[in-house]
C-alpha cells in the first residue's frame, strides 16, 4: 500500500530491515522473477519511509542501502 501524501509504503514481506536489510524472507519467495518485478516497482515509487514486515521502518539511508539491493537484480 502507498500513501502517496506521506510518501510512505506499506511493504510487508517484500523488504525487512531486521536481522539485516533484505528483500524479504528467502522461504517465502516462491517466484524470483515476479518478485523482483514486484520490488523494482517499489524502487519506482521512491518513498521516503517504507513500512516492512520485520523491523523496523526504513529510512533515509537504509532505502538507498534497499533500493541499491533491488537493482542488483538479487532476490536471494
Amino acid at each position: 500500500m502507498y500513501w502517496k501524501e506521506r510518501s510512505a509504503l506499506f511493504a510487508g514481506d517484500a523488504l525487512a530491515t531486521w536481522p539485516e536489510l533484505s528483500l524479504g524472507w528467502p522461504g517465502l519467495t516462491i517466484d524470483q522473477k515476479q518478485s523482483l518485478q514486484s520490488l523494482r516497482k517499489i524502487d519506482d515509487l521512491r518513498a521516503d519511509v517504507i513500512a516492512v514486515g520485520h523491523g523496523e521502518p526504513a529510512t533515509g539511508g537504509q532505502i538507498e542501502h534497499l533500493r541499491g539491493l533491488i537493482r542488483s537484480g538479487r532476490v536471494h
